[in-house]
Order: C-alpha cells, then structure tokens, then sequence
C-alpha cells in the first residue's frame, strides 16, 4: 500500500499542472515527418494491445507482454491520443477537447499504474525464487516505461507520472 501513496500523490500533482497551466497558454508545434513516419515502424508490441490484454483480465499475459514492449521506439504509443499529443498541441486545443484528453491521460494512467504493480510483483516473485534474471528484467522494463513517459513530447502530466514511476522503479529496486 506504500508503494500506492506516493505515485497518487504525483498523479494528483500533475494533473492540477496541467489543469492550471495548459488552459492559459497559446502556442503551435506540428509534429515532424520523422516523427510521424516512425509511428509506423513498430513490429513490435505496443502499449495500447497491453492495455487491452489488461482491460480483459488477463494478468499473467499482460505482465509478459509488458515485458516485450521496446521503449525506445516512439511507436510503442501508437493509438493512444493521450500519449500522441504534445504541451504545446494540447494547449491549442478547444476546452473539450482538453478535457476529453486529460480523462483518457487519467483513465490510461490508472490502469498503467495497475500494470506497472502487477509487473513489479512479478518482479518481487522471481526474486523470492532467486530468479535474478527475469526480477531485472520487471524492474528494468518499469524503469524504461518510466523515462518513455517522461520524455518532453508528452503533456505534463504524463512527464510526472513517467517520472513517478521511475521513482517507484528505484524504490522498489533498493528494498
């Protein structure tokens, strides 16, 4: 339950953030070519078939497929608009359609929450058998989620929570 307090905190934060702060702001960023042209490389999976998996119960599958996800590749968000929109583009945008993307920013973060405990639990598991091995690899792909989603080209809140989890990561790295 400890591990739950502090990233709830950071969630709460960093939604008022951007309530406070993305509603005043004027601004324009289009996305480049290459930017948008490497939407389209990923053969990998993405985070949204992850959350599917999840939405559909289906734990053991989505801790596996969680760990199969390439971070590095911007992709990997492909089909969640929460994740596909910038500060600068979000600030753009009408009042309600701020507010449509902040409440799928919110919906996606709870249950990637949800993911990411169940990923670091099965973390925990492995390293309570001495599977050292694959307890890294849990941790080590939490670690990466975190600083995919704390990179500049996602909205504020979703920097802090990537930034959230990361800590969480470390955290539970030390214990």
């Amino acid at each position: 339950m400890r591990r739950l307090r502090p990233f709830a905190v950071m969630l709460l934060i960093a939604t008022l953030l951007v309530l406070l702060c993305g509603c005043s702001k004027k601004g324009d960023e289009s996305k480049t070519d290459a930017q948008a042209n490497s939407k389209s490389n990923n053969d990998g999976v993405l985070l949204k078939d992850v959350l599917t998996l999840w939405q559909a119960g289906n734990k053991d599958d989505t801790v596996k497929q969680f760990l199969m996800i390439s971070w590095n590749d911007p992709s990997v968000f492909q089909g969640i608009p929460a994740l596909d929109v910038s500060e600068q583009q979000f600030i753009t945008l009408s009042t309600d359609e701020r507010n449509k993307i902040q409440r799928e920013a919110m919906d996606l973060t709870a249950n990637l929450r949800r993911i990411l405990m169940a990923v670091l639990a099965a973390g925990d598991a492995y390293a309570a058998t001495s599977d050292i091995e694959n307890a890294k690899k849990c941790h080590d792909a939490v670690m990466a989620c975190g600083h995919a989603l704390s990179a500049s080209e996602h909205l504020v809140t979703v920097q802090m929570v990537g930034k959230a989890i990361t800590n969480e990561a470390s955290q539970s790295a030390s214990q």
